[in-house]
């Protein structure tokens, strides 16, 4: 059996509304489609899990509030936002970033997404730098503070000739 392709990130939100808004208005990534936790409360009734009644009690309690929004960014690979106070109940993702490092998103033009990024409103926390894998990259944070490396390919990356 082989893995075919990288499916998703996931992060809880402080914020999500936040999130989204950087994700769709800084980054340029398309929000694909939102679920609402009256939507998860089916999803999990169907499943047969059981969650104490105060976990029901809290989903109902905020039925139509967005729990999740998945944001594409292109290929069919996805970053999914947890609305914090939901993925705390179902601890997925969990509450902590313990293991998170970082993602990266591939762009054609480092130095016009960074003047791009720049006029968004977005802090650049490193200039745009000649990596050791003869990439182009830079890298930036989102309102949650989870790093993202923006990187841009050359005819020599080793991503695409090793």
């Amino acid at each position: 059996m082989m893995i075919k392709q990288f499916g998703h990130l996931a992060f809880n939100c402080k914020n999500q509304k936040k999130s989204v808004e950087f994700y769709r208005d800084a980054l340029g990534l398309k929000e694909k489609f939102s679920l609402k936790y009256y939507d998860f409360i089916s999803i999990v009734k169907k499943s047969g899990v059981k969650l104490p009644g105060i976990a029901y009690k809290f989903l109902e309690k905020r039925g139509n509030n967005t729990w999740l929004t998945y944001m594409e960014t292109g290929a069919g690979v996805f970053i999914e936002l947890f609305d914090q106070l939901g993925a705390f109940v179902m601890n997925r993702p969990a509450f902590f970033h313990n293991n998170y490092q970082h993602f990266a998103l591939i762009v054609d033009d480092i130095y016009a997404f960074r003047s791009e990024l720049i006029e968004k409103g977005v802090k650049i926390d490193s200039e745009i730098s000649f990596g050791p894998d003869k990439t182009y990259q830079m890298w930036i944070h989102d309102p949650d503070g989870n790093k993202i490396e923006i990187m841009q390919y050359t005819e020599n990356s080793f991503q695409l000739v090793k």
